[in-house]
């Protein structure tokens, strides 16, 4: 009994956001259902574990304790718990760029939700399929299949559910150049993830507002939501989110502090390179013309070049207190 309440209580640490409790509840519990042979406590306490891991960018350990996890579950004969790891494996390709390999785990797993007739699950299978393809740079499929999502959620009282179907609807709309209703989408979503606690959830959608922002001209404010997302995030270990916030601070703060903005692009991409999570390819076209804005603002082409080196050796944690004292 108590192994399991450890790992529920592992379980809703992460759902917190709080990975560091998580993590030590479930190594706790997993410390005692281990000796006592009780498979579904151990699986239960890995699943946590692995949720752990990719939201720590460990990409390639969130991957081995899910292969054991969806290998342990099928042992088990518990086929929802299968849809679930299938989606989280996909999760783990889509932030690694392999998004073949996770749009495959994603139909995989919606296929076993719609035999189980679970709509909760369908629905978020929609939504990592719009994911999917937004990152693929098909805007329109991935509004298609959001929109789908937030329908499904809103039947079924998901307000989680609809509030990241809300951020890529959203984020889908800014790239189409309509970002009055980006931002319409994005804010009735962050509002919803503020009120359910959802720390992970509100560094995404300040991120993305801060973006749209940034594209409607008010870098002033695109600095204040990216600075806000930049503290969440550090706060919670989620690097990948750290990247996305040190080069949205770098792109808002061009005009005036070049230096400043070119050790935050090098920290970045660093940052990228040591957790093994690239810029996806759909971005890679919009980021490329923001370095080259910044870079042809600041004027001085060596100056901005050292700068950019000095990001990348710089200790993370000193280029994180440096960009919240901005």
């Amino acid at each position: 009994m108590r192994a399991r309440g450890l790992c529920v209580a592992g379980y809703l640490a992460y759902q917190q956001g709080d990975l560091l409790r998580a993590q030590a509840l479930s190594q706790a519990s997993l410390a005692l259902s281990r000796p006592l042979g009780d498979q579904r406590c151990i699986v239960d306490a890995l699943l946590n574990l692995g949720g752990v891991a990719y939201y720590q960018n460990e990409y390639a350990r969130a991957a081995e304790i899910y292969a054991e996890c969806l290998a342990l579950y099928r042992r088990l004969g518990a086929p929802a718990e299968v849809a679930l790891v299938l989606k989280n494996l996909g999760l783990v390709a889509k932030d690694q760029g392999d998004f073949a390999r996770a749009s495959a785990f994603f139909e995989e797993s919606m296929a076993l939700r719609q035999q189980l007739g679970d709509k909760r699950g369908v629905a978020q299978a929609l939504f990592s399929l719009g994911l999917v393809a937004y990152w693929q740079g098909d805007y329109a499929r991935a509004a298609g299949l959001s929109e789908q999502c937030a329908d499904s959620c809103g039947e079924l009282g998901d307000q989680m559910g609809a509030a990241y179907a809300l951020d890529t609807l959203g984020m889908a709309a800014y790239k189409q150049g309509d970002y009055a209703r980006a931002a319409d989408r994005i804010a009735a979503g962050l509002q919803s993830l503020r009120e359910l606690g959802d720390q992970m959830g509100v560094a995404m959608a300040l991120t993305d507002l801060g973006t749209v922002a940034q594209a409607q001209g008010d870098l002033a404010r695109a600095g204040q939501l990216h600075a806000e997302a930049l503290a969440l995030s550090w706060k919670m270990g989620d690097k990948r989110r750290l990247a996305f916030c040190l080069e949205g601070l770098a792109f808002a703060g061009a005009p005036g502090r070049c230096a400043d903005s070119a050790r935050l692009l090098g920290a970045a991409e660093a940052l990228r390179e040591a957790i093994g999570s690239p810029l996806p390819p759909a971005e890679r076209a919009d980021y490329d013309r923001a370095v080259a804005q910044t870079r042809a603002l600041c004027g001085d082409e060596a100056g901005f070049a050292q700068a950019w080196a000095a990001g990348r050796e710089l200790p993370l944690e000193e280029v994180i207190r440096g960009a919240l004292k901005r």
